[in-house]
């Protein structure tokens, strides 16, 4: 039953997929449109129709992890709280994910400056140190522990996406 619902999927997938290299093809030939152009305009297009996501953590291997886990998102990176205020305050993102322990700014006070910022911006926690307990002051909208598989990750910021703002 679940085979035969996978090859059909894939088949949608297929043809979906061909539809889109058509639709590209036309706009090329009809827009005087290169393609880069047309994928510049596309991106343009869908970036408020694919969540957007500020990984913050001072180590290079988790954010690398967490945009491979999560790469069906919009996954930029920031390498430390001052770094992420300043791109939040450039552009808009559906969900923060903030390791608690970063030199210059950890994650709780980036937390505080954030919601001063964006009070409805969801922001997860990640840390290999803390546990639930010890956040549990802070206003999160979801709590993960180091190490973590990418299912976990994807599990969790499918949930906090979900949920209702404040």
């Amino acid at each position: 039953q679940y085979e035969t619902r996978i090859a059909s999927l894939e088949r949608q997938l297929g043809n979906n997929s061909r539809k889109i290299d058509l639709v590209l093809e036309l706009l090329v030939t009809r827009a005087d449109m290169s393609k880069d152009e047309v994928d510049l305009y596309l991106q343009e297009k869908l970036k408020d129709v694919v969540p957007r996501i500020l990984v913050v953590d001072d180590e290079p291997d988790f954010r690398s992890f967490a945009r491979e886990a999560l790469d069906s998102f919009s996954v930029l990176e920031a390498q430390s709280g001052k770094e992420a205020l300043q791109i939040v305050r450039d552009e808009q993102f559906d969900l923060v994910i903030a390791d608690i322990r970063m030199p210059e700014m950890d994650g709780c006070s980036l937390l505080t400056n954030l919601r001063s910022y964006s009070p409805d911006l969801r922001v997860v926690a990640v840390s290999g140190y803390l546990g639930t307990d010890e956040i549990s002051n802070y206003e999160f909208n979801g709590f993960i522990g180091k190490p973590m598989g990418p299912e976990r990750l994807q599990e969790r910021v499918e949930a906090t996406l979900k949920q209702n703002y404040n």
